[in-house]
């Protein structure tokens, strides 16, 4: 439990000033973007807690290599994916499929 502190103060031309103090507790998060490097393996669990595309690449990108990276579920379900994105796979894959010189013929 906290105790609010209020004092008041008289200010050096007399005018009234007041301040309230309150205790702060430092609380910390760590993001998956803000453990890059911190720690030699990654454990995911990839589930309903994805909540943004790319989000599990992201997770899985921090691991320095496959040895160092456990994925304890993976829910199929989960994958999100940003449709911009599989618009420009398709665009490429098309190109890919009728070469550039084809694209680009007078």
């Amino acid at each position: 439990m906290w105790k609010l502190c209020s004092q008041q103060l008289i200010i050096d031309d007399g005018v009234p000033a007041s301040r309230c103090q309150f205790p702060l507790q430092n609380a910390f998060a760590l993001m998956v973007h803000k453990t890059q490097g911190l720690a030699p393996h990654a454990t995911l669990t990839i589930d309903h807690n994805m909540f943004a595309p790319g989000q599990i690449y992201v997770a899985m990108s921090r691991a320095s290599s496959w040895k160092s990276l456990d994925i304890l579920s993976f829910d199929f379900d989960c994958l999100k994916v940003d449709v911009n994105v599989v618009n420009e796979y398709k665009r490429l894959n098309f190109l890919n499929q009728k070469g550039l010189k084809e694209m680009h013929k007078p």
